[in-house]
């Protein structure tokens, strides 16, 4: 799935199985999950890729074109979760 943000947009995934993929595909968000420590910077052609499960929340630092690609097992679940949300 392909999401345009806007700047200072807010992408609260909820609760997200491990092995999920997010790619920047132009722009740059902010992409943090519960349970690890660090928080990323995702910028253009560049991916995070989850170890773990845990509540994913990304937040475009400028207008970004964003691509999420859930494990196959998962996606159907996944994607019915999505509520896209401004602050």
């Amino acid at each position: 799935m392909d999401l345009l943000l806007e700047r200072g947009e807010i992408i609260d995934l909820g609760r997200i199985p491990s092995d999920f993929n997010v790619s920047c595909r132009s722009g740059q968000c902010w992409v943090t999950l519960s349970g690890d420590s660090r928080d990323y910077l995702v910028g253009d052609g560049q991916q995070f890729t989850t170890r773990t499960g845990g509540h994913l929340i990304i937040c475009a630092l400028e207008s970004s074109r964003v691509q999420l690609k859930a494990p196959s097992t998962h996606t159907t679940s996944l994607w019915a979760q999505l509520i896209p949300c401004n602050p």
